[in-house]
């Protein structure tokens, strides 16, 4: 299901944690721009572009830029545009693997975020994507 999602997508933008899981991947994002929100120094991959701006300045510029579905990834930036009230849906795929301890998927948000089920999709690997709208 990960191509039929990233058909739809303009741009793709993560936090530093998530860049540096993945910085070395050969992961390719097609002609997509990349934003990584970093406020470290950060080149090894120039074809990203790495900034520091807040969620509600990255989406003026994205808009201004014509960005219109920007798929944001890394559980502390996600947390970070909940808050600012900037997402718009939330696809969660459920992994048929228990680990028994990890990392939270979101970082505390101030504001609670009512989400409404939009659609449930299984895969024959027995994972599961779920796509939520977030409620206003």
């Amino acid at each position: 299901g990960y191509d039929a999602f990233m058909a739809d997508v303009d741009a793709v933008a993560m936090g530093r944690g998530t860049y540096s899981f993945i910085e070395h991947s050969e992961w390719n994002y097609g002609e997509r721009p990349v934003y990584v929100f970093t406020t470290r120094e950060a080149t090894s991959r120039p074809e990203f572009t790495y900034w520091s701006r807040t969620p509600a300045q990255a989406v003026a510029e994205w808009e201004a830029a014509g960005h219109r579905h920007v798929y944001v990834d890394g559980g502390q930036l996600i947390s970070q545009f909940l808050e600012a009230g900037l997402v718009d849906d939330l696809t969660l795929t459920v992994v048929p693997l228990l680990l028994g301890s990890g990392k939270r998927l979101f970082h505390p948000v101030a504001v609670p975020t009512s989400l409404t089920l939009e659609s449930a999709t299984p895969f024959p690997s027995g994972m599961v994507s779920l796509r939520y709208v977030v409620r206003r």
